[in-house]
């Protein structure tokens, strides 16, 4: 398994449904998005990431900085549930089928969601993003959900899957939706720079299906985030949750 490295500086925004216990309810909208990304930005400098992109946070050395306890706490809430997405990756399981569980859902969906759609912010500590959660995305160059268009069509799937190959595309690693080895390939991905970010944090995707009649077509969706999560250098340790959430619920 190819090893991630992962750069730390911190991404994302939130529009909560509902409201776990420890953010308050009758706070507007924006301010518990906001709540959450400076949680995520003040905790950047504490945190650890190993060689499988498991993150961990100094808790005692961010304490002594003066990081709020509910700071570290939203922190690790996010991170925790990041870490079991990414061991379960790992073990095996296919990235769509992981449940995310529906209170931290709840408390983070929202960011995402400001992120999806694009959030300028300075850097934090790094050299390397320029725009918090979007790989230089703002409200004018967001992450939007790219258009599915039909590419090529009453063709044999040999042919489909061969210009695919000759175009740039691999098969779609098995966890992120290739489906099994056995089984004839259908979904491929092409990794492309976007968004002023790291190659294959986004991608091309194209599916092959068939029209019912034993001719096949290519349909291509050009520029989404990437999940593949195990296979590129993520530009932020929150990239993976934001990807499965993207994909989940966004596009």
């Amino acid at each position: 398994m190819k090893k991630l490295l992962v750069v730390i500086s911190i991404f994302f925004c939130v529009i909560c449904f509902g409201m776990p216990n420890n953010i308050k309810a009758d706070l507007p909208i924006i301010n518990q998005a906001e709540e959450v990304d400076k949680a995520l930005n003040g905790i950047s400098a504490y945190v650890n990431v190993n060689e499988n992109s498991i993150v961990s946070i100094n808790e005692r050395e961010a304490l002594k900085d003066g990081i709020s306890q509910k700071s570290i706490d939203i922190s690790k809430r996010f991170f925790n549930e990041q870490n079991r997405l990414i061991e379960a990756v790992q073990a095996g399981e296919n990235l769509e089928d992981i449940k995310i569980d529906k209170v931290l859902l709840k408390e983070f969906e929202n960011y995402f969601i400001m992120v999806a759609k694009g959030k300028t912010k300075k850097q934090t500590n790094l050299n390397v993003m320029r725009a918090i959660g979007g790989c230089n995305g703002d409200k004018n160059k967001p992450h939007l959900c790219p258009p599915r268009e039909v590419k090529l069509e009453n063709i044999s799937l040999e042919v489909a899957q061969k210009w695919l190959l000759d175009q740039g595309f691999h098969r779609t690693s098995s966890y992120a939706g290739g489906g099994k080895a056995s089984d004839p390939a259908l979904d491929f991905t092409k990794c492309v720079s976007a968004n002023s970010c790291v190659k294959c944090a986004f991608r091309d995707q194209a599916v092959i299906s068939e029209d019912g009649k034993g001719q096949y077509k290519v349909t291509i969706q050009e520029s989404e985030p990437n999940p593949e999560v195990l296979e590129y250098v993520w530009p932020s340790v929150t990239w993976g949750f934001y990807v499965k959430w993207w994909h989940d619920n966004y596009c």
